[in-house]
């Protein structure tokens, strides 16, 4: 009797240990998905490094529950059970390279000149707005801002390329607009040459390369584009002055042209990388509003990244609260489906990405904390995204994705 009894324990624990096996050789098939969390503006020492993974720390887990439980996001973005969440998030702190300038802009905010009496509102509100505002317009200046998107660039890169969603606070989400339209592959190199009106013969050998899309910043880096001075993207040698022979030129021309490929792996995100953006708490419509105006390339190289996100099956969820002051939304579904038609050309199609804005209204915010409630307020915040997902994909794919 004891040693049937002894048998029967020893199956049934041999039977749980291959249960787990098989259960843990499952969830290793699976694909993770990695969430890469980028802060906002004041975040400049090491005590808001550490406060920052503490605030992810504290929403990811409500985020990851809260995604689990929509049908829609299971089926899209989990593909059906393919891919998992992975409860390690990738936190990617900037801070520390303003940390130089925003000392020098504290030390004239608590000057002398700038005290009053009483209750001194004035210089409360200049120090919060000047704090808040200065990291952002810091990001804009060039070097800086190449320099932030190239440590994001290699920090998502040393994930093996895995594949992640983007998420952007404040001034973070300025960092995600720029990532993606430096980063992602959503420039056709034979169409984006016929724009810049390049020489026939360099069309022809764009034609006949075989790398199709490219990335902004692999066309920057191999000298085949250039800025000028007005801030217009142009073929690099046009308009410059050089006393290089024109078989010279050609022949540099060709060689970027050929080594486009290696470019793109070094510069460029890889195709289906990018699964899905989160921008909150956002001021990008107001940095970004020259996007509106058709006359300039950022229009047009816009419209190209929000039709290759349509296309490759992207969701970017554009969420803000009611009281935030810093945040602004962006236009909506239909807006921006004509400006993509009218500016990136037709057709536009739509295979599962969408863009949608999100507004949230809850009681006991005030403009004081608005702008840090999807940090303090996890749980709702997490069901808001949810929604958002729900909400903006049927707005796209039962309405634009009907016409």
């Amino acid at each position: 009797m004891q040693i049937n009894r002894l048998s029967r324990l020893l199956c049934s624990a041999l039977l749980a240990i291959c249960v787990m096996c098989a259960i843990d050789r499952a969830q290793s098939a699976q694909e993770l998905l990695r969430f890469v969390y980028i802060h906002g503006t004041n975040q400049n020492t090491p005590e808001s490094h550490e406060s920052f993974n503490r605030k992810v720390a504290g929403l990811h887990p409500y985020l990851m529950s809260a995604l689990k439980k929509e049908p829609l996001v299971k089926e899209r973005l989990l593909q059906d059970g393919q891919m998992v969440i992975s409860p390690q998030t990738i936190n990617f702190f900037w801070g520390d390279l303003s940390q130089e300038e925003i000392k020098m802009l504290h030390r004239g905010l608590f000057s002398e000149q700038l005290k009053g009496g009483g209750l001194n509102l004035a210089s409360r509100a200049r120090t919060k707005l000047d704090s808040t505002l200065h990291d952002a317009v810091w990001l804009e200046k060039e070097s800086r801002k190449k320099e932030v998107l190239y440590n994001l660039f290699h920090t998502v890169a040393e994930e093996n390329h895995q594949p992640i969603v983007l998420m952007g606070h404040s001034a973070g989400s300025l960092i995600v607009y720029n990532f993606l339209l430096y980063r992602l592959p959503y420039l056709d190199s034979t169409d984006f040459g016929r724009w810049l009106q390049v020489k026939p013969e360099v069309l022809q050998t764009l034609e006949g390369q075989d790398v199709k899309n490219t990335c902004l910043e692999a066309l920057l880096s191999s000298s085949m584009v250039r800025y000028d001075a007005d801030g217009k993207l142009v073929p690099f040698f046009r308009g410059m002055e050089t006393h290089l022979p024109d078989s010279v030129k050609e022949t540099m021309r060709a060689n970027a042209i050929a080594n486009l490929p290696d470019y793109n792996r070094q510069y460029c995100l890889q195709p289906g990388m990018v699964r899905g953006v989160v921008t909150f708490g956002s001021p990008l419509a107001l940095f970004y509003s020259t996007v509106a105006n058709p006359k300039l390339d950022d229009s047009y190289l816009t419209a190209k990244m929000f039709r290759y996100i349509l296309a490759n099956n992207i969701a970017w969820l554009h969420i803000n609260h009611f009281k935030d002051f810093i945040a602004v939304p962006i236009p909506d579904e239909q807006r921006l489906f004509d400006v993509i038609l009218n500016r990136a050309g037709p057709p536009v199609e739509l295979k599962g990405g969408f863009i949608a804005n999100s507004l949230i209204k809850s009681r006991n915010v005030t403009l004081l904390n608005a702008h840090n409630w999807y940090w303090s307020h996890p749980k709702s915040f997490a069901k808001a995204v949810t929604a958002a997902y729900r909400t903006g994909y049927h707005s796209w794919y039962d309405s634009i994705g009907s016409q």
